[in-house]
């Protein structure tokens, strides 16, 4: 993650050298006078800060403006250089490999809403309801604590004050004053509403301001309450669509490998025909005559085009892209599954003793694409070794797990259940250990549609 960083911000600091280059005083004076002239009569709309804040916002930072940045870089450029590199076997793999591991970096670093039967329950190492509480409000005041380097205290100190308690609700008059104590306001200061008291807040010493957000201890309510606005269990703002992207990313992968036809990705133009959509609602005519609001992808193969829809639940859109385009539309969905472990989820399944998602493994990126068919109904010892069968991080076991209600029958990685429940590990036979792999659930259907 750290190198698509480093070349993002390559990317935002060459715009700011660029837009330097024309203000610059060695520019020849013809035409410098006039660039520079025009440049500041734009200047004045550009800089219009109300327009400015449709760019980048708190609520949306990850599950839009980071994951659409994201999707643009593996879908557009990262997509050209596999076409560029298709002669060149050791290239193509390097790709493969960024590819399906960024793909495991977005499985890791995602959030799971609780489900109301296992992560109820303590299996050994805690109830994941609580748990994931607990990482919920260490992200958002690890990011919030960053911001400040990036946007103003007082800024910060205004989304505290609206979003402060528990579940995201504002802060009372009475938490307000709290702070402006804390921050030496004078009692007379206190008397007026509480929105004057925000003002009077924010006019105060930015540094002085800045000291005492850094300051707000760990287990303090405002994380809590920063937590449930910006990291609730529905789309949060402060994750970068972490399963949805991964399932997208492996999605385009696989059916570019699968050679089933030409995909053209939609997933950025979803999202801008239906801002226009909303945009347009007041006129006359309705917007869906001109727009059309595609599914994830399209596949097209020997004069047929087929709309695809990645993931459950969405039979409106299906049914309303097919029926105005006239195009067969289907679903399909990224699977996380192994047969012999009798499991097949949807992208993300996690396990249970570590609450961190079964990722891609080792050897189906290093088989990938080409071999994939060496899974087929293998255990990790046929497929590497038993050695490794039992150190690998991915490998995994089906087995009953004591709870406080009784035992509860799961698949978990096999080195959790080693470190966890050591004799219960012991008792696995080797060939038990599976690795879990991603599939396209749907495909063959797909296929079979374009007559493959």
């Amino acid at each position: 993650m750290k190198i698509i960083q480093e070349r993002i911000k390559q990317a935002t600091d060459f715009m700011r050298f660029f837009d330097e280059a024309w203000r610059s005083p060695t520019l020849p004076k013809h035409p410098r006078v006039d660039v520079q002239n025009r440049l500041l009569s734009i200047d004045s709309s550009l800089n219009d800060k109300e327009i400015a804040s449709e760019l980048f916002n708190l609520e949306k930072a990850g599950v839009i403006y980071a994951s659409d940045l994201l999707t643009y870089i593996f879908t557009s450029r990262l997509s050209i250089s596999l076409s560029e590199k298709i002669n060149d076997p050791k290239s193509l793999r390097k790709i493969y490999k960024f590819w399906l591991n960024f793909v495991n970096y977005l499985l890791i670093t995602n959030v799971f809403e609780p489900n109301k039967d296992i992560d109820t329950k303590d299996l050994g190492t805690g109830k994941y309801e609580d748990i994931q509480l607990k990482v919920r409000k260490s992200i958002v005041r690890e990011i919030f604590l960053k911001l400040l380097d990036l946007i103003p205290a007082l800024e910060i100190f205004e989304v505290i004050a609206n979003h402060g308690r528990a579940g995201g609700d504002a802060l009372t008059k009475d938490q307000i004053k709290d702070i402006g104590r804390e921050l030496g306001l004078s009692e007379e200061n206190m008397r007026c509403n509480k929105t004057e008291l925000i003002e009077v807040i924010k006019s105060t010493d930015e540094r002085k301001l800045s000291k005492w957000i850094k300051n707000i201890s760990e287990d303090h309510q405002i994380w809590q309450g920063l937590a449930g606005e910006y990291m609730p269990y529905s789309t949060p703002g402060f994750l970068i669509k972490n399963v949805g992207l991964a399932s997208e990313l492996f999605v385009l992968l696989k059916l570019i490998n699968e050679d089933v036809g030409y995909i053209i990705p939609t997933l950025l133009n979803q999202r801008l025909y239906s801002r226009l959509r909303m945009a347009c609602a007041g006129a006359q005519e309705p917007i869906d005559k001109y727009v059309l609001f595609p599914p994830d992808f399209l596949l097209a193969r020997e004069g047929k085009i087929i709309g695809i829809e990645l993931g459950r639940g969405k039979p409106e859109l299906i049914s309303s892209f097919a029926a105005v385009s006239g195009l067969p539309t289907v679903f399909i969905n990224a699977v996380i599954r192994n047969p012999s472990l009798k499991l097949e989820r949807d992208f993300g399944y996690k396990c249970n003793l570590c609450f961190l998602s079964f990722t891609v493994c080792k050897k189906y990126i290093e088989l990938f694409p080409e071999r994939l068919d060496e899974f087929d109904g293998k255990s990790c010892s046929k497929l590497c070794d038993p050695k490794r069968a039992r150190e690998c991080l991915d490998s995994a076991v089906r087995c009953g797990l004591p709870s406080g209600e009784g035992n509860v029958e799961t698949v978990v990685h096999y080195q959790c259940l080693n470190e966890c429940h050591p004799n219960l590990a012991k008792e696995i036979n080797t060939n038990k250990i599976f690795p879990l792999y991603p599939e396209i659930s749907g495909l063959e259907k797909l296929k079979i549609g374009l007559r493959y």
